[in-house]
């Protein structure tokens, strides 16, 4: 038997306990691809998996926890939303140079000016007056 004349001369050799067969150790290197990170489409590839969902059913409990990594990112997000939200408040308390407080100028920079609309008070006769008469 091939686990006889040449598995358990090699794990000996190499310091593997004594009854770990070739499945323990296959399990123990899908283990290490998830701990450091890698995709289920990447641990089902070296694995030989037929595709993710059987990688999936077999290892999902050691993929990190989610909760706690959700929870970090949208702290994250939130972190850079404040960072971003100071540096607005930082740029707007910078004195502006003169030449870009003068209305001609802004207008320069900004383009034209959409004039006001009308409020309906302001509108001569509402179109359901004119279309009854």
């Amino acid at each position: 038997m091939v686990l006889d004349g040449s598995w358990r001369p090699a794990c000996s050799k190499a310091g593997i306990p004594k009854g770990t067969g070739p499945h323990a150790l296959r399990h123990h290197y899908a283990s290490l691809l998830i701990k450091h990170g890698e995709s289920v489409k990447t641990v089902s590839e070296r694995l030989g998996h037929t595709n993710a969902a059987m990688t999936l059913n077999i290892y999902t409990h050691l993929w990190p926890d989610s909760e706690e990594r959700t929870r970090a990112a949208v702290d994250q997000a939130y972190a850079d939303q404040s960072a971003d939200a100071q540096l607005q408040v930082d740029k707007a308390a910078l004195p502006l140079p003169r030449a870009l407080t003068e209305a001609s100028t802004l207008r320069t920079l900004c383009g034209p000016q959409r004039p006001p609309q009308p409020t309906p008070s302001q509108v001569r006769r509402p179109f359901a007056e004119r279309i009854r008469r």
